[in-house]
Protein backbone atom coordinates (compact mmCIF):
# COMPACT_ATOMS: atom_id res chain seq x y z
CA UNK A 1 0.00 0.00 0.00
CA UNK A 2 2.67 2.42 1.00
CA UNK A 3 4.18 1.83 -2.05
CA UNK A 4 1.36 2.52 -4.41
CA UNK A 5 0.75 5.50 -2.56
CA UNK A 6 4.51 6.74 -3.24
CA UNK A 7 4.40 6.08 -6.78
CA UNK A 8 0.97 7.90 -7.13
CA UNK A 9 3.04 11.33 -5.24
CA UNK A 10 6.01 10.87 -7.74
CA UNK A 11 3.69 10.70 -10.22
CA UNK A 12 1.69 13.79 -9.15
CA UNK A 13 5.08 15.30 -9.00
CA UNK A 14 6.28 14.83 -11.90
CA UNK A 15 3.15 15.93 -13.66
CA UNK A 16 3.06 19.44 -11.69
CA UNK A 17 6.78 19.91 -12.40
CA UNK A 18 6.42 19.24 -16.34
CA UNK A 19 3.18 21.85 -16.14
CA UNK A 20 5.70 24.25 -14.20
CA UNK A 21 8.06 23.97 -16.88
CA UNK A 22 5.99 24.22 -19.92
CA UNK A 23 4.29 27.33 -18.11
CA UNK A 24 7.70 28.81 -17.90
CA UNK A 25 8.23 32.42 -19.94
CA UNK A 26 10.57 32.06 -22.51
CA UNK A 27 12.68 34.88 -23.43
CA UNK A 28 12.40 36.24 -26.99
CA UNK A 29 15.70 35.13 -27.84
CA UNK A 30 14.59 31.50 -26.55
CA UNK A 31 11.59 31.69 -28.53
CA UNK A 32 13.57 32.36 -31.73
CA UNK A 33 16.66 29.47 -30.72
CA UNK A 34 13.47 26.70 -30.57
CA UNK A 35 11.73 28.15 -33.28
CA UNK A 36 14.78 27.46 -35.52
CA UNK A 37 14.88 24.16 -34.34
CA UNK A 38 11.89 23.64 -35.14
CA UNK A 39 12.20 25.13 -38.63
CA UNK A 40 15.97 22.40 -38.97
CA UNK A 41 13.87 19.93 -38.34
CA UNK A 42 11.60 20.48 -41.21
CA UNK A 43 14.00 20.71 -43.37
CA UNK A 44 15.39 17.37 -41.97
CA UNK A 45 12.29 15.94 -43.36
CA UNK A 46 12.32 17.77 -46.51
CA UNK A 47 15.26 15.36 -47.63
CA UNK A 48 16.24 11.83 -48.70
CA UNK A 49 16.19 9.40 -46.91
CA UNK A 50 13.97 10.78 -43.92
CA UNK A 51 11.90 12.32 -46.49
CA UNK A 52 8.16 12.67 -44.58
CA UNK A 53 5.73 15.57 -45.84
CA UNK A 54 3.82 15.01 -43.02
CA UNK A 55 6.53 15.43 -40.17
CA UNK A 56 7.98 18.12 -41.90
CA UNK A 57 4.71 20.17 -42.08
CA UNK A 58 4.28 18.47 -38.15
CA UNK A 59 7.71 20.80 -37.27
CA UNK A 60 6.61 24.31 -39.50
CA UNK A 61 3.56 24.16 -37.84
CA UNK A 62 5.10 24.03 -34.34
CA UNK A 63 7.93 26.56 -35.27
CA UNK A 64 5.05 28.87 -36.77
CA UNK A 65 3.34 28.52 -33.71
CA UNK A 66 5.49 28.93 -31.33
CA UNK A 67 6.18 32.61 -32.66
CA UNK A 68 2.92 33.19 -32.95
CA UNK A 69 1.64 32.77 -29.24
CA UNK A 70 4.71 34.69 -27.44
CA UNK A 71 5.50 38.49 -27.89
CA UNK A 72 6.66 40.50 -29.20
CA UNK A 73 5.89 38.60 -32.35
CA UNK A 74 8.92 37.89 -34.50
CA UNK A 75 7.50 38.62 -38.07
CA UNK A 76 10.31 38.17 -39.86
CA UNK A 77 11.84 34.60 -38.88
CA UNK A 78 8.11 33.79 -39.50
CA UNK A 79 8.38 35.05 -43.24
CA UNK A 80 11.90 33.06 -43.25
CA UNK A 81 9.65 29.96 -42.08
CA UNK A 82 6.90 30.63 -44.90
CA UNK A 83 9.50 31.66 -47.64
CA UNK A 84 11.18 28.40 -46.91
CA UNK A 85 8.27 26.57 -47.07
CA UNK A 86 6.59 27.99 -50.05
CA UNK A 87 9.78 26.88 -51.97
CA UNK A 88 9.28 26.58 -55.98
CA UNK A 89 12.35 24.61 -56.37
CA UNK A 90 11.43 21.47 -53.76
CA UNK A 91 7.90 22.29 -54.35
CA UNK A 92 6.68 20.19 -51.52
CA UNK A 93 2.97 21.13 -51.54
CA UNK A 94 0.43 21.35 -54.90
CA UNK A 95 1.54 25.26 -56.68
CA UNK A 96 -2.03 26.25 -55.13
CA UNK A 97 -0.66 25.19 -51.80
CA UNK A 98 2.90 27.20 -52.21
CA UNK A 99 0.49 30.19 -53.48
CA UNK A 100 -1.34 29.99 -50.52
CA UNK A 101 1.77 29.74 -47.97
CA UNK A 102 3.63 32.54 -49.82
CA UNK A 103 0.55 34.79 -49.21
CA UNK A 104 0.35 34.01 -45.67
CA UNK A 105 3.93 34.92 -45.63
CA UNK A 106 4.25 38.08 -47.38
CA UNK A 107 1.75 39.34 -44.90
CA UNK A 108 4.07 38.45 -42.15
CA UNK A 109 7.03 40.12 -43.83
CA UNK A 110 5.31 43.37 -44.54
CA UNK A 111 4.89 43.44 -40.83
CA UNK A 112 8.68 42.95 -40.05
CA UNK A 113 9.45 45.91 -43.09
CA UNK A 114 7.34 48.18 -40.15
CA UNK A 115 10.28 48.02 -38.33
CA UNK A 116 12.77 46.85 -40.00
CA UNK A 117 13.47 45.85 -43.79
CA UNK A 118 15.41 42.34 -45.24
CA UNK A 119 15.97 43.25 -48.48
CA UNK A 120 17.67 40.21 -49.59
CA UNK A 121 14.52 38.57 -47.67
CA UNK A 122 12.05 40.57 -49.56
CA UNK A 123 14.09 39.82 -53.40
CA UNK A 124 13.91 36.26 -52.42
CA UNK A 125 10.50 35.69 -51.31
CA UNK A 126 9.61 37.82 -54.79
CA UNK A 127 11.27 35.95 -56.80
CA UNK A 128 10.11 32.63 -55.16
CA UNK A 129 6.62 33.65 -55.44
CA UNK A 130 7.07 35.15 -58.65
CA UNK A 131 7.94 31.44 -60.10
CA UNK A 132 4.50 30.33 -58.01
CA UNK A 133 2.68 32.72 -60.08
CA UNK A 134 4.22 32.07 -63.35
CA UNK A 135 3.48 27.99 -63.15
CA UNK A 136 -0.30 28.96 -62.06
CA UNK A 137 -0.57 30.55 -65.16
CA UNK A 138 -1.26 33.98 -63.62
CA UNK A 139 1.44 35.61 -66.22
CA UNK A 140 0.64 39.51 -65.20
CA UNK A 141 1.23 38.89 -61.60
CA UNK A 142 4.04 36.93 -61.87
CA UNK A 143 5.68 39.77 -63.96
CA UNK A 144 5.26 42.57 -61.49
CA UNK A 145 6.97 40.29 -58.58
CA UNK A 146 9.83 40.17 -60.68
CA UNK A 147 10.27 43.33 -61.93
CA UNK A 148 9.59 45.06 -58.13
CA UNK A 149 12.58 42.12 -57.03
CA UNK A 150 14.88 43.15 -59.43
CA UNK A 151 13.98 46.69 -58.23
CA UNK A 152 15.13 45.51 -55.22
CA UNK A 153 17.99 44.21 -56.16
CA UNK A 154 19.80 47.06 -58.15
CA UNK A 155 21.80 47.52 -55.03
CA UNK A 156 23.09 44.18 -54.65
CA UNK A 157 26.77 44.14 -55.05
CA UNK A 158 28.55 41.28 -53.35
CA UNK A 159 29.69 38.74 -56.59
CA UNK A 160 27.18 35.61 -54.77
CA UNK A 161 24.12 38.13 -55.30
CA UNK A 162 24.98 39.04 -58.80
CA UNK A 163 25.47 35.66 -59.86
CA UNK A 164 22.51 34.66 -58.01
CA UNK A 165 20.63 37.56 -59.66
CA UNK A 166 21.72 36.65 -63.35
CA UNK A 167 20.30 32.98 -62.27
CA UNK A 168 17.12 34.14 -61.31
CA UNK A 169 16.99 36.32 -64.53
CA UNK A 170 17.66 33.48 -66.99
CA UNK A 171 15.29 31.21 -65.14
CA UNK A 172 12.49 33.61 -64.94
CA UNK A 173 12.90 34.62 -69.03
CA UNK A 174 13.24 30.94 -70.19
CA UNK A 175 10.25 30.07 -68.34
CA UNK A 176 8.06 33.26 -69.60
CA UNK A 177 8.78 31.72 -73.06
CA UNK A 178 9.07 35.23 -75.21
CA UNK A 179 11.22 34.56 -78.14
CA UNK A 180 13.34 37.84 -77.93
CA UNK A 181 13.77 36.79 -74.40
CA UNK A 182 15.22 33.23 -74.80
CA UNK A 183 18.77 34.46 -76.04
CA UNK A 184 19.05 36.59 -72.85
CA UNK A 185 18.15 33.91 -70.59
CA UNK A 186 21.23 31.79 -71.92
CA UNK A 187 23.58 34.39 -71.53
CA UNK A 188 22.14 35.31 -67.90
CA UNK A 189 22.07 31.44 -67.11
CA UNK A 190 26.05 30.85 -68.74
CA UNK A 191 27.71 33.54 -66.40
CA UNK A 192 25.86 32.41 -63.16
CA UNK A 193 26.46 28.94 -64.29
CA UNK A 194 30.53 30.24 -64.80
CA UNK A 195 30.42 31.39 -61.05
CA UNK A 196 28.42 28.23 -59.37
CA UNK A 197 30.61 25.77 -60.76
CA UNK A 198 34.17 27.28 -59.63
CA UNK A 199 32.08 27.13 -55.96
CA UNK A 200 31.08 23.64 -56.51
CA UNK A 201 28.10 21.21 -56.51
CA UNK A 202 28.52 20.40 -52.86
CA UNK A 203 28.00 23.52 -52.04
CA UNK A 204 25.31 24.87 -54.23
CA UNK A 205 23.43 22.03 -55.70
CA UNK A 206 20.08 23.81 -56.21
CA UNK A 207 21.26 26.65 -58.07
CA UNK A 208 23.21 24.32 -60.56
CA UNK A 209 20.15 22.17 -60.62
CA UNK A 210 17.93 25.46 -61.53
CA UNK A 211 20.68 26.46 -64.22
CA UNK A 212 20.92 22.99 -66.07
CA UNK A 213 16.99 22.35 -65.44
CA UNK A 214 16.73 25.61 -67.47
CA UNK A 215 19.52 24.91 -69.92
CA UNK A 216 17.80 21.68 -71.05
CA UNK A 217 14.67 23.01 -71.27
CA UNK A 218 15.97 25.67 -73.52
CA UNK A 219 17.65 23.31 -75.57
CA UNK A 220 14.08 20.58 -75.81
CA UNK A 221 13.05 22.27 -79.35
CA UNK A 222 16.58 23.15 -80.55
CA UNK A 223 19.12 20.39 -79.88
CA UNK A 224 18.82 16.68 -78.06
CA UNK A 225 22.72 16.24 -77.52
CA UNK A 226 22.46 19.40 -75.83
CA UNK A 227 19.60 18.54 -73.30
CA UNK A 228 21.29 14.89 -73.27
CA UNK A 229 24.72 16.79 -71.99
CA UNK A 230 22.66 19.33 -69.45
CA UNK A 231 20.80 16.47 -68.02
CA UNK A 232 24.37 14.40 -67.27
CA UNK A 233 25.31 17.65 -65.89
CA UNK A 234 22.03 17.21 -63.17
CA UNK A 235 23.01 13.40 -62.48
CA UNK A 236 25.89 14.60 -60.82
CA UNK A 237 24.22 16.91 -58.42
CA UNK A 238 21.76 14.63 -57.09
CA UNK A 239 23.72 13.51 -54.64
CA UNK A 240 24.08 16.99 -52.86
CA UNK A 241 20.31 17.71 -54.43
CA UNK A 242 18.43 15.48 -51.57
CA UNK A 243 15.11 16.12 -52.20
CA UNK A 244 12.67 13.61 -54.26
CA UNK A 245 10.65 16.08 -56.02
CA UNK A 246 14.35 16.79 -57.85
CA UNK A 247 15.46 13.37 -58.50
CA UNK A 248 11.69 12.65 -59.70
CA UNK A 249 11.89 15.20 -61.95
CA UNK A 250 14.92 14.35 -63.47
CA UNK A 251 14.08 10.54 -63.93
CA UNK A 252 10.86 11.67 -65.36
CA UNK A 253 12.53 14.31 -68.18
CA UNK A 254 15.55 12.02 -68.90
CA UNK A 255 12.88 8.62 -69.42
CA UNK A 256 10.74 10.77 -71.82
CA UNK A 257 13.94 11.95 -73.79
CA UNK A 258 15.27 8.24 -74.04
CA UNK A 259 11.99 7.16 -75.63
CA UNK A 260 11.42 10.22 -77.87
CA UNK A 261 14.72 10.92 -78.93
CA UNK A 262 17.69 9.09 -79.94
CA UNK A 263 20.92 9.31 -78.32
CA UNK A 264 24.48 11.41 -79.51
CA UNK A 265 25.36 9.21 -82.52
CA UNK A 266 22.72 7.39 -83.22
CA UNK A 267 19.75 7.79 -85.71
CA UNK A 268 17.02 6.01 -84.01
CA UNK A 269 15.95 4.61 -80.77
CA UNK A 270 17.45 1.31 -80.25
CA UNK A 271 15.51 -1.07 -77.43
CA UNK A 272 17.96 -0.96 -75.23
CA UNK A 273 17.60 2.80 -75.22
CA UNK A 274 13.85 2.60 -75.45
CA UNK A 275 13.65 0.17 -72.34
CA UNK A 276 16.26 2.29 -70.04
CA UNK A 277 14.04 5.30 -71.08
CA UNK A 278 11.38 2.96 -69.48
CA UNK A 279 13.40 2.36 -66.25
CA UNK A 280 13.79 6.13 -65.78
CA UNK A 281 10.30 6.36 -65.70
CA UNK A 282 9.91 4.17 -63.27
CA UNK A 283 11.89 5.26 -61.52
CA UNK A 284 10.43 8.38 -61.18
CA UNK A 285 7.39 6.82 -60.72
CA UNK A 286 9.08 4.87 -57.10
CA UNK A 287 10.39 8.71 -56.14
CA UNK A 288 6.66 10.18 -56.37
CA UNK A 289 5.27 7.51 -54.51
CA UNK A 290 7.71 8.08 -51.51
CA UNK A 291 5.92 11.64 -51.39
Amino acid sequence: MKKILLFIFILIFSIGFNQNNSAKKLSTAEVLELSKKYQKKAVFFQKIPHFNRDSSAYYYDKASKLLQTNSPIQYEQLANIYLERSNYITCNYRLTGLDSLANIGWSYLTKAAQKNENTLLEYNFLINWSSIKLELGEHKQSLALFSKALTLAEDFKSPDLQAKILMDKGVFYERYQLEEEQKLSIENLSKSLSYYQKIGEAKKPLELFSIYRSISSHYTERSSDSVYHYLHKIHSVLKYAKNPIIHAWYYAVLGRKLITSPIHGQSIITKSQYDEGKKKHYQSFTNIRKL
